[in-house]
């Protein structure tokens, strides 16, 4: 999973966190949860996080890496993403 920054895995903590106020406030669309857990549809309740396959991973690191090697991402620290 990656937001606009930093790479996560799925079951990051983080991700987990940010999102419990959402579920407990309850403007998740009804179902919205589960077809993201399934799907990797963010229509209904997440618009910063984008669950990403190895392809769109790579593109993602690779537009985030500058002419000169400079990475403009960074890694999780809770769940340290494997590259």
């Amino acid at each position: 999973m990656a937001d606009k920054q930093v790479l996560h895995t799925v079951s990051c903590n983080e991700i987990t966190a940010a999102l419990a106020p959402m579920r407990a406030g309850s403007p998740v669309p009804d179902g919205a949860l589960g077809r993201f857990a399934h799907d990797g549809d963010t229509s209904g309740w997440s618009t910063q996080v984008r669950v990403l396959d190895q392809v769109e991973t790579e593109a993602w690191l690779r537009e985030r890496t500058g002419p000169r090697g400079g990475l403009r991402y960074r890694l999780c620290r809770r769940c340290a993403p494997l590259l």
